[in-house]
């Protein structure tokens, strides 16, 4: 095996070892791909990823290196420049680790395709805009066809403690099945949006209509789920979807799911979107900057108070700082919530060896829930201040 399959196939291994919980296997992957080549960068932020105490002095020199490289990408300075705040935050330089978050995010969006672009007009123009504008035939057959089903939306901003609440609910007796972060709303509405609205035009506003064929886009969604092969049809069948954008759609996944729960899953709106800035979620469509995460958690602020005047019995709020203090008392709230038998049994979640997650909280969810730090973001707070003028809510939490 040559080299560059062998790297490829380490870093298959590393990630899927590091979704499984394996870290030890995971980190041997990882740390064997920098001997064989010091300039593959997805090691080192894979590594950071499992434990940012990992690297070496050397390897973050190596990573500037790297990164300082007038010949590499756009997207392979995003990353170094990721890498490199890691350190600046061991160090305890939170100047230079915002400087260089900053420099991260820059030449994130500069490597982004058409298609990211669209992405984040997406998410943070017209959704906001038109959420509560859907145009649709309700086929109230569909719901009763549906009324065996009793899915879990778990809901929210990323960095909340929703895979803590998807695996908590996942390893109770009744083995409720997930299918993780599975896009399926997301996805579906985005191909009826460009088939009904020509959205090659780049999502133009003034031409814009939420219009869904309600029957077909039914049962595409339905189609979707039963290819994960979670679908059963005994009577009060439950299953979680941990796809947090769901917000925006819970008219809708109502008028399909009749019975639907929605775990609305919160924290410190400020300590919220430091660390999802710090954890530069790339997958993100929406985090192309600091000032972009704040816009995101304010349309979301809108959306989600919209849907709690219409829909407050279907919404449980759970906040993270609560959750770790009282973690018996609040989980056995949600089971009561979502109708579900409560195992106490549940709470040990981290123990289970077929626990996995692709989520940016993989290596949190493998050991037992922690307790919250409040001053963990304290030396953030001149971030928030620059820009409290631009997003009033924020201010409360500063």
């Amino acid at each position: 095996m040559n080299k560059s399959n062998l790297i490829e196939t380490l870093l298959k291994l590393g990630i899927s070892a590091a979704e499984q919980g394996k870290i030890e296997e995971a980190k041997e992957a990882f740390l064997k791909i920098i001997t064989i080549n010091p300039n593959i960068l997805l090691a080192y932020i894979n590594l950071v990823n499992i434990d940012e105490k990992i690297l070496k002095k050397k390897n973050f020199e190596k990573v500037r290196e790297i990164t300082n490289d007038p010949l590499v990408t756009n997207h392979q300075k995003a990353i170094g420049n990721f890498i490199l705040s890691i350190y600046e935050k061991r160090n305890r330089k939170f100047k230079d680790e915002i400087n260089l978050l900053d420099k991260a995010y820059y030449y994130l969006e500069n490597s982004k395709t058409k298609i990211n672009h669209q992405s984040n007009y997406f998410f943070q123009t017209l959704l906001p805009k038109f959420f509560s504008k859907k145009k649709y035939i309700i086929d109230s057959s569909i719901a009763k066809k549906n009324n065996n089903f009793n899915p879990i939306f778990i809901i929210g901003l990323p960095r909340t403690g929703s895979t803590l609440v998807e695996s908590i609910l996942s390893s109770s007796q009744n083995n409720i099945p997930s299918c993780g972060e599975s896009n399926i709303f997301n996805s579906t509405i985005l191909k009826e949006l460009q088939k009904n609205n020509s959205l090659n035009k780049d999502f133009r506003i003034n031409d814009f209509e939420f219009k869904i064929d309600f029957n077909f886009f039914s049962r595409q969604i339905k189609k979707k789920y039963e290819n994960l092969f979670i679908f059963n049809e005994k009577k009060n069948f439950f299953f979680i979807d941990k796809s947090l954008e769901n917000f925006f759609y819970i008219d809708l996944i109502l008028d399909i799911f009749p019975k639907a729960k929605f775990i609305h899953c919160k924290r410190n709106l400020f300590h919220t979107s430091i660390a999802i800035y710090q954890k530069f979620l790339i997958h993100l469509g929406w985090a192309n900057s600091y000032n972009d995460i704040l816009n995101y958690i304010n349309n979301y602020l809108k959306v989600i108070k919209f849907y709690k005047k219409i829909f407050s019995r279907n919404i449980y709020d759970l906040e993270l700082e609560d959750f770790t203090k009282n973690s018996d008392k609040k989980a056995k709230e949600i089971f009561d919530f979502c109708n579900i038998k409560w195992d106490k049994n549940s709470l040990n979640f981290y123990k289970r060896e077929d626990l996995k997650s692709k989520t940016a909280s993989t290596i949190q969810i493998r050991n037992n829930i922690y307790s919250y730090d409040e001053n963990r973001f304290y030396p953030y707070r001149k971030l928030g201040f620059k820009f409290s003028n631009d997003f009033n809510w924020l201010k409360e939490y500063l």
